[in-house]
């Protein structure tokens, strides 16, 4: 089985994380994949960025939950004056129009920051439409993903963690989730049984994307894409998937 390479928030060696111009760079390598992280503005727009707080890459401060979207609109990324946060919806229409066919991957980022009926307004959002590509939708909290699941029920998920857990399970037996989401470390050991997939996140040394590629895991999450492509194309051939 060929493994999929996911740029972890885009093409980060190239633009800011999270951002359009990121995007754009890891489809211009040809990704098999795209992750993001989905938070809410203050009025209730969905909105791609890593940090609950704007202080650490923008020209703001605070949360950003507290912006509404025209007020994150006027903040920049340091070093990339012009830089925007972008909208979930300016991202679904920039790969619906460049014909997209991989995967993408949202997380929800609410295990800090608690964002009123976001899985509800991300369902309404994605739920019923005909993508050109996969969507999967990750959380490393169980509730949010059992309120997102109930609303978008055709719509994949999966359990990020850390560690094994029993919970990984039982949201697998409940129906809940499709996938499983480990950080790289869990690849040491040969985990991917059954039917339900693994994608491995911030897999980023040439020792770890080697052991991934080399146990078939459905997929890498990683910064380092290009160093992906090249190991991929050495332990399971040219053909991308």
């Amino acid at each position: 089985m060929k493994t999929a390479i996911i740029a972890h928030r885009g093409l980060t060696s190239s633009a800011p994380a999270n951002t359009m111009a990121a995007f754009a760079a890891a489809m211009a390598v040809g990704v098999d994949g795209i992750e993001t992280d989905v938070q809410q503005s203050a009025d209730g727009q969905l909105v791609l960025m890593h940090d609950e707080r704007v202080d650490k890459l923008t020209t703001g401060r605070g949360l950003l939950k507290q912006y509404s979207l025209a007020d994150l609109r006027r903040l920049s990324f340091v070093g990339y004056p012009g830089c925007q946060i972008p909208t979930l919806s300016e991202l679904l229409t920039f790969l619906t129009v460049r014909h997209f066919t991989g995967l993408l991957n949202l997380e929800l980022k609410t295990q800090h920051v608690r964002y009123p009926h976001i899985e509800a307004h991300l369902a309404a959002l994605i739920n019923g439409q005909k993508w050109p590509f996969k969507i999967v939708v990750s959380s490393f909290s169980a509730t949010a993903l059992r309120r997102f699941k109930k609303l978008a029920p055709t719509i994949d998920t999966a359990l990020l963690f850390r560690c094994q857990s029993l919970q990984g399970r039982w949201l697998v037996h409940q129906g809940i989730i499709n996938a499983y989401h480990p950080k790289w470390w869990w690849s040491k050991r040969r985990h991917h049984q059954g039917n339900v997939d693994w994608r491995v996140w911030t897999v980023n040394t040439k020792v770890r994307l080697e052991r991934c590629f080399e146990q078939e895991v459905a997929a890498v999450i990683t910064d380092q894409t290009v160093l992906a492509q090249q190991i991929r194309s050495q332990i399971q051939g040219e053909t991308r998937i």
